[in-house]
C-alpha cells in the first residue's frame, strides 16, 4: 500500500514538471514572436510619439554624465501623458499650474493686492452669488493637544461681515433690568429657564437665533442645554464675551459685527472678512481687526514673539477654486492700523 502511494506521487510530480516546460516552451515561442513583429514593424516606420503628448516637467533627464563615484544611475521615470487641450500652453505654463486648475499662487501678495486677485479672478469665473471672503491663518509653535496652548478669542469688525445683522437671543430671566437692557439693544429672543427647557425638550428644534448671550445668573441653567448649545456653536461663554454682566453689550457688538475664533487641530484659523462686494478696503479693515485680536489671543505658553505666530495666511471664497497667499508683513502691518484705529476710538468717547 506504501509503496503504491508513493509511485503515484512520483508519477503526478513527473506530470507537474512536463506541464512546466510546456508553458515555458509556449511563453519563449510568444516572446519571440512579439519581438519579431515589433522589429518589423520598426524596420517599415522609423516614427517616434509626437513629442507634444508627454509632460516635459515628467520627463527623465538627459544629462548622461554620472558623479564620481556613483554606480549605477536610478532608472528613469516613465513619461505621463496630458490632454490635448492642455498640451497648446505646456510650454508657456508652469508643472504646477499644469497640474491644478486652481488660482493658487506660489509668491504671497500684499494684502490689499491679494484682495484685488481675488475679486479679479472671481469677476473672471462669473460668480453668480456674492461669496464670502474667508482668511485662513496658521500659527507657528502652537500645539493644539495641550490646554494652555488654546488660541481663542473675539473681534469686533469695523464693517458687517453678513450685511444682515444676526438674531440674538439672551439667557437672563425676564422682567429683570438685565432683560430689559437687552431688549432696548435689540435682542430678538429674551428668555431664562423656561426658554432652556424649551431647547432642551425639542432637542434644538426651538432654535431661532444665530447667537447666543447670558447672564452670570443663568449659568448652571446653561449647563443642562450644554449638549445643545454647543455643537451649534451657540454656548455662551466667558472668554469671548458672551457670558456676561453687561448683555447690553454684547448685543450691540454681534449685531455690529462681532465675530469668533478658534484653533482648530490643525492650529489654523478660518476667519470670515466680509462679502465679496464689500472691497478690498472694508475687507483688509477687517483683516487687520481680525489678526490685532488673534495676536492679543496668544496664549503665554507660546514661545516665540507676535510676529512669529503668523506662519501662513492665505485669502479664498466661499465657492471659488484655489486661495491667494498674503505677505505675512502686510497683514501685521493692518493689525497694526486697527490697533490705532481702535486706541483713537477710545480716547475719542472717553473725551
Amino acid at each position: 500500500m506504501r509503496r503504491a502511494v508513493i509511485a503515484a506521487l512520483a508519477r503526478a510530480g513527473e506530470r507537474a514538471m512536463v506541464q512546466q516546460q510546456q508553458q515555458r516552451q509556449v511563453g519563449a515561442t510568444v516572446a519571440a514572436a512579439h519581438r519579431a513583429s515589433s522589429s518589423a514593424a520598426d524596420a517599415t516606420t522609423n516614427t517616434a510619439a509626437p513629442s507634444w503628448l508627454y509632460d516635459p516637467a515628467l520627463l527623465p533627464s538627459s544629462n548622461d554624465e554620472q558623479q564620481e563615484g556613483s554606480s549605477a544611475s536610478p532608472p528613469p521615470r516613465p513619461p505621463r501623458l496630458v490632454s490635448s487641450s492642455s498640451a497648446s500652453s505646456a510650454a508657456t505654463a508652469s508643472p504646477s499650474r499644469r497640474r491644478s486648475t486652481s488660482t493658487t499662487t506660489t509668491n504671497p501678495l500684499p494684502l490689499l493686492d491679494a484682495l484685488r486677485s481675488l475679486r479679479a479672478s472671481r469677476a473672471a469665473a462669473r460668480a453668480r452669488t456674492d461669496e464670502t471672503v474667508e482668511m485662513h491663518v496658521r500659527l507657528r509653535g502652537v500645539d493644539p493637544r495641550r490646554g494652555d496652548h488654546a488660541v481663542r478669542g473675539a473681534a469686533l469688525l469695523p464693517h458687517s461681515v453678513s450685511g444682515t445683522p444676526p438674531r440674538v437671543a439672551v439667557f437672563c430671566e425676564p422682567g429683570t433690568p438685565a432683560a430689559e437692557a437687552a431688549r432696548a439693544a435689540g435682542a430678538d429672543v429674551v428668555g431664562g429657564q423656561q426658554l432652556l427647557d424649551e431647547i432642551v425638550e425639542t432637542r434644538g428644534r426651538a432654535i431661532d437665533f444665530d447667537r447666543a448671550v447670558a447672564h452670570p445668573d443663568m449659568a448652571k441653567a446653561l449647563a443642562k442645554a450644554g449638549r445643545v448649545l454647543g455643537p451649534r456653536g451657540l454656548m455662551p461663554n466667558a472668554k469671548v464675551g458672551t457670558l456676561t454682566q453687561d448683555v447690553a453689550r454684547a448685543v450691540r457688538e454681534l449685531r455690529q459685527g462681532r465675530v469668533e475664533f478658534r484653533a482648530d487641530r490643525y492650529a489654523q484659523l478660518h476667519l470670515p472678512l466680509g462679502k465679496l462686494s464689500a472691497g478690498e478696503g472694508p475687507l483688509a479693515a477687517n483683516a487687520g481687526a481680525l489678526a490685532a485680536a488673534v495676536m492679543a489671543a496668544k496664549p503665554e505658553a507660546v514661545r516665540g514673539g507676535l510676529a512669529r505666530l503668523l506662519a501662513k495666511v492665505t485669502l479664498a471664497t466661499t465657492f471659488g477654486k484655489g486661495s491667494v497667499g498674503v505677505e505675512v508683513a502686510s497683514v501685521l502691518a493692518a493689525a497694526d492700523a486697527a490697533t490705532a484705529k481702535a486706541a483713537a476710538a477710545r480716547r475719542a468717547a472717553e473725551a
